[in-house]
C-alpha cells in the first residue's frame, strides 16, 4: 500500500528541496568584491632646537649684539619681530664669530641678512654646520622698540 503525501509533510519536502537548492555550489559565477588599503607614511620634520631667543628693548641707532651657538648641522629659522610699524629694524647672521669692532669695519661675512620688511620676519639658512656665529639687530629708528627674536636650528 502507497502512503499518500499529506500538507504537512508536502510543506516540509517543499522546503527542504528550497533550501538545498539556496545553498548552491561554493563556486559562484561571481568573486568577492575587495577594497585595497592603502597605507599613508608621514614624516614629522625634525622637532626645532632653539639656539637663543628673547625680548629686548633696542634703542633708536643702537645695534645688539648676541652669539649663536650651533652643536650640529641643520637649518635655521630667525623670526625678529617688533612693535612700531614706522621703524627700520635690521639684522644679521655671521658665518663665523664676529665681533663689534669687526661689524663696523664691514669685515664680517654674513650667513644671512635681512635689511627690511615687515615685522614679524622670517629668514632661513638651509644648511649650517656646528660652530658659532654671531647675531646683530639694528635698531634704525626712528623710535625705540622692543624686539622679540628666536633663531631655530632644524637637525
Amino acid at each position: 500500500m502507497r502512503k499518500r503525501w499529506t500538507g504537512v509533510a508536502w510543506l516540509v519536502a517543499v522546503a527542504l528541496l528550497g533550501a538545498l537548492a539556496a545553498c548552491g555550489s561554493d563556486s559562484s559565477g561571481t568573486t568577492p568584491t575587495t577594497v585595497p588599503t592603502t597605507t599613508t607614511t608621514t614624516t614629522q620634520p625634525a622637532a626645532a632646537i632653539t639656539i637663543i631667543s628673547g625680548n629686548e628693548l633696542i634703542p633708536n641707532r643702537q645695534l645688539f649684539i648676541r652669539d649663536a651657538v650651533v652643536a650640529q648641522k641643520g637649518s635655521i629659522e630667525i623670526t625678529v619681530e617688533y612693535t612700531h610699524p614706522e621703524n627700520s629694524i635690521l639684522f644679521w647672521l655671521t658665518d663665523r664669530k664676529c665681533s663689534r669692532g669687526m661689524f663696523e669695519d664691514d669685515s664680517c661675512n654674513y650667513l644671512t641678512k635681512s635689511l627690511g620688511g615687515r615685522s614679524p620676519r622670517t629668514v632661513t639658512v638651509p644648511s649650517v654646520a656646528p660652530g658659532t656665529y654671531t647675531f646683530f639687530v639694528s635698531n634704525d629708528g626712528p623710535l625705540d622698540d622692543q624686539v622679540k627674536y628666536s633663531i631655530e636650528l632644524r637637525p
